[in-house]
Order: C-alpha cells, then structure tokens, then sequence
C-alpha cells in the first residue's frame, strides 16, 4: 500500500470514527428532577369548647375586723370640729371689673431691600412699566366691548389686579412694578389670543 493510499484509509476512518461518536462520546444530557407535588393543606383541627367557669360565691368580710381596744387603755378623743364658716363667693371676672391690657403698639415693619438703580436703569424700567401698562390697558378696553365667558372673566380680573398692584408699587419698588406690569401684560396678550 502506498502512503497515499494509507493517508486516504486513516483520514476516512477518522472521519467516520467522529461520525459515529466513537472517537468523541458526546455526553448524554442529565433528565432533570421530576418537581414535587404541593404539599396537601392540612386543616387545623377544631378547638375544643372551654368548660364553664367554676361558681365562686362571694362571702362578705366580718363587720368589725379592727379588733377593740383592750379595756386598759385609754383612747384619745378626736378633737371637737367647730362648724365650718361658709365660704365668700369668690367674684366672677367681669368686662367691667377686668383690667384693660395695655395698648399694643404695631410691631415696627422690616426693612424692605430696594435695588439701588442708576439713572439709566430708573429711565428703562420707568418705559418699560409705562409700556406694558399701556398694552394691557389697550387689550381690557377691547375685551370690554365683548361677551367674556368666565375664564376670559377671571382673566381679567387677574389683568386689572397686576395692573393695580404694579400702579401701587411704582413709587417705592420700580423692578417690581416693572415685574408685576409686565405679568399684567402678558396675561392680557393670553386673553387676546382667546378673543380672536
């Protein structure tokens, strides 16, 4: 045989030997366990009933269990009581008899932080309130003309509030009239959008 030949026979008998598993056994998967049954419920057993209670008769204690006194003793005699004096009635406070507190004075109010501006800055956010006043004034003159339904109503309600409050504070707070002026105008343009 030819070493060819012989290399032909090994490499099909190889090939046939891992074919059939005989070279490489392949392993045999393991069963898994059976899964156990539930366990059956059991039922609690019944109480038995409590017997009655026994009958306890009440005996009543002896009338006198302080025993007497031996005869040769003498006893002290409680000390006379002299009739009690009735008592004042005590007098009810009354609003005329009741001292009046004194008079409160009103706490002293915290000192409010004010931004310091500059002149410019007075000047822009002076406009600016002014404008936006202005525009919401405008919008509530045309929403009077209309039939309002009762959200463009509370709208506003609320307009004319934050118009008023940033009037209010103009003299003593220009940024927050200026904040509060510029709230009225934007609600107001959201009132605009639900006239159209």
């Amino acid at each position: 045989m030819t070493p060819r030949g012989a290399l032909l026979w090994l490499l099909l008998g190889g090939s046939l030997a891992m074919h059939t598993g005989c070279l490489f056994p392949k392993k045999k998967p393991t069963p898994a366990p059976a899964p156990l049954p539930p366990p059956k419920p059991t039922r609690a057993p019944k109480p038995e009933p409590l017997p009655p209670p026994p009958k306890v008769e009440a005996q009543a204690p002896p009338l006198s269990t302080v025993p007497a006194p031996p005869e040769g003793i003498d006893t002290p005699e409680p000390p006379p009581q002299h009739p009690r004096r009735p008592r004042r009635p005590t007098a009810t406070p009354s609003a005329q008899t009741a001292p009046e507190p004194p008079p409160q004075q009103p706490a002293p109010e915290p000192p409010k932080l004010v931004q310091l501006l500059t002149p410019d800055e007075q000047r822009r956010y002076q406009g600016e309130l002014d404008a936006y006043l202005r525009s919401a004034d405008a919008i509530l003159a045309s929403a009077a003309m209309r039939s309002l339904d009762t959200q463009q109503a509370d709208l506003v309600v609320r307009i004319r509030a934050f118009a008023q409050q940033a009037r209010d504070a103009r003299d003593t707070d220009l940024m927050t009239a200026r904040n509060l002026a510029q709230r009225a105008d934007i609600l107001a343009r959201d009132l605009q959008r639900t006239l159209r």
